[in-house]
């Protein structure tokens, strides 16, 4: 939201070249994540619990061998 916005231009101008993004919904989040995320990375997901953060790691997570179906 709004205030993500301002943090990200901060961001940028605290550390030029740093790679920063914000998102206006979780949808956007989740889509962008998942488009650029490889296998290995690791991601910290933070947030208020109003916001249901947990849809983005459900939506994000990959299955452990033992969950997979083959």
């Amino acid at each position: 939201g709004a205030r993500a916005r301002i943090i990200a231009a901060r961001a940028r101008e605290a550390a030029p070249g740093l790679p920063v993004s914000s998102f206006e919904s979780k949808e956007e989040l989740i889509e962008a994540l998942t488009h650029d995320l490889r296998q290995g990375d690791v991601v910290l997901v933070k947030g208020s619990r109003s916001v249901q953060m947990e849809t983005i790691v459900a939506a994000l997570r990959v299955p452990e061998p033992a969950e997979r179906v083959e």
